[in-house]
């Protein structure tokens, strides 16, 4: 099935009350299918859209019927304009025509965000500007930049600071110099064409075909002759059509569909004109002729759908099709579009349309619906904008949590790396006070001693960076188990690796002082690692040390492990696959060695110390 007759079926309700329904001519049920689907916005991409032209007939006025399907629609309206040619408002010229266009389309009033415009009111407020002819050129030019900074409200004269210490008016005379040097180093900007991002609605007046822009070298230039008085010299066609050019610009730029914004999805259905007594020498007739020429000329479509309304056809114009051949006669325009744009016809753009005089029978009755706008996709919904921050907060805040807590935080200062373990522990390294490890109560002895090496850490970078980085610098990682256990606030837990975390730091300080008095002395950098109770998360931990031996060279091996249990085997294999060699003083298990071949064991196996008991 056709979408016209979809179209048709869907503008036939249920039976009304005779005061709501409205008396068609033959053939108006398919004149308005025919505009519910050109309306009808596509979900990818865009329709071209013709100048419909209703011959009126003595018996036939569909504009009545059309302004209630467009304007009673009973959600989302089309946004439209309705112009009347006979009675034209202001000077009944097309620049008054297109002023009252812009302010109908910018109501807030058909169920959506209001059309925003630009290009056109800078126009139309420059046409109506008026330059003293008599004054000096650069006086002229001083005058209009005024205005210009000013258009969107003149700025408040603002007085000098008086009082208050020295300190307090020099900062206050800077704050009063910056509030009234940077908007005008701004606009200079803007207008000058150099900043892209900059006053891209002024640069866009330099590109447009219309009035040899590029002849005027910067907007200001071009924009005095928009002026009052000094526009003599153009040719009015040329004027009307930069008008008609800049209003049609800035309704494609409101329904152009961005990826990055929702929002511009939700504009499901064109705008429409609807302008009735036209005829070919009236305002109106020259309207819809410049749109047709600005359309042909520029070679850009607009989403702006137009139903003039006349007794007679333009003369250059094919016999107008009957009503009831409305969707066909769209079809057969759309097919011969491309090659007449190309070959420039008269009357490109203009589709004509009349009732059917030869239908003798009554004209038909129905209930004809208004017109509403499609919704538009549930994505482009204006809460989903807000639900996907939500959603985006609350999986951030899912992750900080299952990575960080009290007492394990990240730093933007040292080599830090930690993560909250399922059982609350903070697993990783850390080689700075940012990051010390076991916050809890009776563990200050431990705490002192990480920060007395991370306090070295510091000294021994210093003295690193003021040889230019010529001394030997070597960093050691310490990896065992410094929180998990349970303790009270007068019982030192971790006894064994606070006491092996001394001696390292005390061959930390020794190395220090050496390198005060030798200039060929190594400094020492300890990193500080925890693996968890008994170890259990040390792969984690060795995972994390992977990536900082990939990305520090200075990172020699690693010394500790404490306990003999199968998940510090497991690290010795790993740190073994990445190439860092082991040092441990206390690990006994037999054939631990087995899992590395750069691991170094102090103690001897166990079966050793048995045999020396016995």
């Amino acid at each position: 099935m056709r979408s016209s007759e979809l179209s048709k079926r869907e503008l036939i309700g249920q039976r009304q009350s005779t005061a709501g329904r409205e008396r068609l001519p033959a053939g108006g049920l398919e004149f308005f299918a025919l505009l519910a689907r050109l309306l009808r916005r596509p979900r990818r991409g865009d329709r071209r859209l013709p100048l419909l032209w209703l011959v009126r007939s003595d018996t036939a006025d569909l504009m009545l019927p059309l302004r209630r399907f467009l304007g009673q629609g009973p959600r989302r309206r089309v946004p439209h304009a309705v112009l009347d040619a006979d009675v034209p408002p202001g000077a009944g010229d097309v620049s008054a025509l297109l002023r009252e266009l812009h302010r109908q389309l910018s109501l807030e009033a058909f169920g959506a965000a209001r059309l925003r415009f630009r290009h056109y009111p800078l126009a139309d407020w420059l046409m109506q500007q008026s330059l003293s002819p008599g004054i000096d050129a650069d006086d002229s030019r001083a005058a209009l930049v005024r205005r210009l900074r000013d258009r969107k409200g003149p700025r408040t004269p603002e007085a000098l600071p008086s009082g208050g210490d020295a300190v307090s008016i020099v900062s206050q005379v800077l704050l009063w110099l910056v509030r009234r040097a940077v908007p005008g180093v701004v606009f200079r900007a803007a207008v000058s064409g150099r900043v892209p991002v900059l006053g891209r609605h002024y640069n866009w007046f330099m590109r447009q075909q219309y009035l040899a822009p590029r002849q005027s070298v910067t907007f200001l230039g071009f924009a005095e002759r928009l002026t009052a008085g000094w526009r003599d010299g153009e040719q009015p066609d040329q004027v009307n059509k930069l008008l008609l050019h800049a209003f049609l610009e800035d309704l494609r730029q409101a329904y152009r569909r961005r990826p990055w914004r929702p929002s511009d999805w939700r504009r499901t259905a064109y705008p429409a004109l609807l302008i009735d007594h036209v005829a070919p020498g009236n305002v109106g007739g020259e309207l819809v002729r410049l749109i047709g020429d600005v359309r042909t000329e520029t070679g850009r479509n607009d989403p702006l759908l137009i139903v003039a309304s006349g007794g007679q056809p333009p003369p250059d114009l094919p016999e107008p099709h009957p009503l009831t051949e409305a969707d066909e006669a769209y079809d057969e325009w759309a097919g011969a579009l491309p090659e007449m744009r190309r070959l420039r016809r008269p009357a490109t753009w203009l589709v004509a349309l009349r009732p059917d005089e030869t239908d003798t029978g009554p004209p038909s009755r129905g209930g004809l619906r208004p017109f509403s706008a499609p919704d538009p996709p549930w994505w482009s919904r204006r809460f989903l904008p807000a639900a996907l921050c939500l959603v985006l907060v609350a999986a951030l805040g899912l992750w900080v949590a299952s990575r960080w807590g009290p007492g394990c935080h990240p730093t933007l200062t040292g080599q830090v790396s930690v993560e909250v373990a399922a059982s609350g522990e903070c697993v990783g390294y850390s080689d700075s006070a940012a990051q010390v490890f076991n916050n809890d109560p009776g563990q200050d002895r431990l705490r002192t001693v990480q920060e007395r090496i991370f306090a070295q850490n510091r000294a021994a970078e210093e003295v690193w960076q003021r040889s230019d980085r010529r001394r030997p610098f070597l960093t050691l990682v310490y990896l065992g188990t410094l929180t998990g256990n349970r303790t009270r606030a007068d019982e030192e837990s971790y006894v064994s690796e606070r006491e092996e975390l001394e001696g390292m730091a005390t061959a930390q300080y020794a190395l220090l002082k050496e390198s005060a008095g030798a200039d060929g002395a190594a400094l020492l950098r300890i990193v500080v690692a925890n693996g968890g109770r008994q170890m259990i998360y040390a792969d984690r931990a060795v995972a994390m040390l992977a990536e900082l031996a990939k990305d520090d060279p200075t990172v020699l091996g690693v010394v500790g492990l404490v306990e003999s249990r199968s998940s510090t085997a497991r690290a010795l294999r790993e740190l073994n696959r990445v190439g860092l060699p082991v040092l441990a003083p206390t690990l006994s298990a037999d054939r631990m060695d087995a899992n590395s071949r750069l691991y170094l064991q102090i103690s001897a196996p166990n079966k050793d110390q048995v045999k020396l008991v016995d």
